[in-house]
């Protein structure tokens, strides 16, 4: 809620003296009678387009096209002084708080708008925004519901500014249409194609500067009237929580996460959220090994489960046969070559072992030889299981729907699951819990998502019958079944840890990228060309346009004794997908986060792939968004805690106050002001911030030098981090896979495949 009330206008003479550097809290602001006021309900969507910026700490030569000018130049006019004295003093000091005063006095915020209307050209109706009426040509919304209670011409300004910043970089006709017509109306030149005298960062930046002089003061009253103002306009603004007009710090050199770090405090001022993150230190996470984390009494490891391994396997007449229930097949092909390369360290190749892949979506990898393999040994197809979920939304279902599907399978597929030696389950890895029901024989469970994604009944609403489900993964626990468990981030050992009020904790057993090639094995890409991952999520694709345009206008220069030319390879652009094997035959690629723990970011580090990543505060524009891992884009049930109590189950519990945060509030109630320690604290457990050798970047211009500027001993040097901490990450985390397969194992009854081709009966399983 936004209240707009101002000093009047007539103080602006003194203002200097008011703002004295210290002092000046005693003095009182005579506010003016607020204009009149209303409501405005504004939601956009935020297509597939990006911010705009202008001026900015690039690296010298980098010319902007004239789009990215059109929203943020201020070049003309009383703002371009105050501009530049941003730039040299910044925005909290004296002199530029006193210019800001008199330009927020000065400036008709109504007035302002008439001058987009031309924007539109011919397509005025369609862009036109006004208070009281919705866009007709965005009919999307913004994320995030958000009130904007001001003086009507701010919110008529707003109300302007948010289409066009979807509008501007749309990159189709109309958009170069609209940029045609304005050229040609209005007479100006590229370089000076200025669309509004007080741009959307301008505007946030003068408030902004204004609230620190106000903070200083000791001005309550009008710190809380600005805080309360620049926090919506914000949100609105710039499509919080998602960022996807957020490059303030590309057009001021101000992230908005040091406006959010200044909002949420009524005394203190820091002046980067750098500062406030060297003042304001996180404890360091708890990294306990996937040994602390089985249960007492758990014979998992023992040399006598070994030996009835070995005397059971070495006696069966044909392969080992293992029903892997898994519905993503990136993380699937993973989990199976750690499967099979744990089970190969054990036999040596004395006896094969086959997987039976069940439900497994053949999308991430379609087009490539993993999803050959994958459908060859596919025996139940990705829609029986979409078909589960989608009725599973229908009013009046319960547990037994997924408890007869799991038990057709169990029993009638061709093979059966039942019919396998071992089993795995997946992801959706709710099902798990009925599933062990149903077979009633030791089963290995593993996940890297929260534990109830796709659980979609009631549309994922929490209802009865998430307390059935949790009921059920209670007598799982119960069982003992949690023994054979594990996760692959830490990030949801943690969540789930939360969920069972610290009592269950499931050991971090990673994924392993065993199924990469090695390096020297591919045909290497030319090493100016980078690959830039593939997204369709928009604030991303914002970001990655933006990116790109700068990098074009810095082509041409390739000045400097270790600066080459930068050529972003961009999947989104390629008319077909890339497969793995192609992505491990660049020297660099750039990823951006949209979740904690993605599997292509160890695919692509086992290939000695140089990866460049966001450092913070960069990183949680995107992060938190996500839906899989319970992020505030999720549905409600993924972040779901039980009413029951759950026994214990690591051998050695985490410290006394652990977690010191919240594990769901910063996801939960999700605001730019708020819980930000949180989410510092989280970050630690992604893999993100987990693996060595990622090379961090603050923002783009940092990350463009680091591109130009990278050495091949830089190069190798990251390559040998990566390959210590790859060795290691893996003789750990098969020691876990070894253990789990020994107690998992169970010969099936049923006849297989002898190696003359014949079927014979498996023998006893050795009690």
């Amino acid at each position: 809620h936004v209240h707009a009330a101002l000093p009047d206008s007539a103080m602006a003479a003194s203002v200097s003296s008011l703002l004295g550097w210290p002092g000046g809290g005693s003095t009182r602001w005579r506010r003016r009678r607020p204009r009149s006021r209303g409501p405005l309900w504004r939601r956009w969507r935020a297509s597939e387009v990006a911010a705009l910026v202008c001026w900015a700490a690039r690296p010298s030569g980098a010319q902007l096209p004239p789009e990215l000018c059109a929203l943020d130049c201020d070049k003309r006019g009383q703002f371009a002084a105050w501009r530049r004295m941003v730039e040299r003093a910044g925005p909290t000091d004296e002199a530029v708080v006193v210019a800001a005063f008199d330009l927020w006095q000065t400036t008709d915020f109504e007035n302002l708008v008439p001058k987009l209307s031309f924007m539109a050209g011919e397509e005025a109706d369609e862009l036109e925004v006004s208070p009281g009426r919705d866009t007709q040509r965005f009919d999307g919304q913004l994320h995030w519901r958000s009130k904007l209670d001001a003086d009507s011409s701010m919110g008529r300004y707003v109300a302007y500014v948010v289409p066009i910043f979807a509008a501007l970089l749309h990159g189709g006709p109309k958009a170069e249409k609209w940029f045609e017509v304005m050229r040609a109306k209005h007479g100006i030149e590229g370089s000076e194609q200025c669309l509004v005298e007080v741009a959307p960062y301008a505007f946030l930046m003068l408030q902004y500067s204004l609230m620190s002089a106000f903070k200083r003061l000791g001005n309550a009253a009008m710190l809380a009237d600005f805080q309360s103002q620049l926090t919506a306009c914000m949100e609105i603004l710039i499509d919080l929580p998602f960022h996807t007009y957020d490059f303030l710090e590309l057009a001021w050199n101000v992230s908005s996460f040091t406006l959010a770090v200044n909002l949420m405090q009524d005394s203190t001022h820091y002046e980067s959220f750098e500062e406030y993150m060297r003042l304001n230190p996180v404890p360091p996470p708890y990294l306990p090994t996937w040994s602390a984390e089985i249960p007492r009494g758990s014979t998992l490891g023992s040399l006598e489960s070994q030996r009835r391994l070995v005397e059971a396997t070495l006696s069966l007449p044909g392969p080992v046969r293992v029903s892997m229930l898994h519905l993503h097949d990136a993380t699937a092909w993973d989990d199976w070559h750690s499967l099979r390369t744990a089970w190969v360290s054990m036999f040596n190749g004395a006896v094969e072992v086959l997987p039976m892949f069940y439900f497994t979506r053949l999308a991430g990898l379609r087009g490539c030889s993993e999803e050959l393999e994958i459908r060859k040994d596919l025996h139940a197809p990705f829609q029986a299981l979409k078909d589960l979920l989608n009725d599973l939304r229908k009013e009046g279902r319960d547990l037994r729907v997924a408890q007869d599907f799991l038990q057709r399978w169990w029993t009638d597929g061709e093979p059966a699951m039942r019919d396998a030696d071992i089993l795995f389950c997946g992801e959706p890895v709710w099902l798990c819990p009925l599933l062990d029901r149903i077979a009633g024989r030791p089963m290995l469970m593993r996940f890297n998502m929260a534990i109830l994604d796709e659980f979609t009944f009631s549309n994922g609403t929490v209802s009865p019958v998430l307390d059935e489900w949790w009921a059920e993964f209670h007598g799982f626990v119960e069982r003992g079944s949690a023994a054979l468990t594990s996760i692959g981030t830490r990030y949801t050992v943690e969540q789930v840890a939360y969920q069972t009020g610290g009592a269950v904790r499931f050991p971090y057993v990673p994924f392993l990228g065993l199924s990469m090639a090695p390096r020297s094995t591919l045909e290497l890409r030319p090493r100016h060309e980078v690959l830039l991952f593939q997204t369709n999520l928009p604030p991303i694709l914002a970001f990655k346009r933006v990116l790109k345009m700068f990098a074009s206008s810095m082509a041409a220069d390739t000045s400097g004794e270790d600066s080459q030319a930068v050529a972003l390879v961009d999947m989104n652009d390629l008319s077909r997908g890339v497969c793995r094997p192609e992505m491990g035959a660049y020297e660099a690629a750039i990823l951006l986060p949209h979740n904690p723990a993605p599997i292509r970011l160890i695919d692509l580090y086992a290939q000695g792939v140089v990866l460049y990543v966001p450092g913070e505060p960069l990183i949680h524009k995107w992060i938190w968004a996500n839906r899989p891992f319970g992020g505030f884009d999720g549905m409600p049930v993924y972040r779901s805690m039980p009413t029951q109590a759950f026994p214990n189950t690591s051998s050695v519990p985490p410290p006394a106050g652990h977690p010191p945060f919240s594990g769901t509030a910063y996801v939960a109630r999700w605001a730019i002001t708020q819980h930000i320690p949180d989410r510092r604290y989280w970050l630690q457990y992604t893999e993100w911030e987990l693996m060595p050798g990622l090379e961090r970047f603050a923002g783009i211009p940092e990350l463009l030098v680091k591109l130009r500027g990278r050495s091949v001993q830089r190069m190798e040097e990251l390559r040998e981090m990566m390959s210590a901490y790859l060795q290691a990450r893996r003789a750990d985390a098969l020691a876990w896979w070894r253990a789990a397969l020994a107690e998992a194992f169970v010969p099936s009854p049923e006849p297989r495949a002898a190696p003359d081709g014949s079927r014979r009966q498996a023998a006893a399983s050795v009690p």
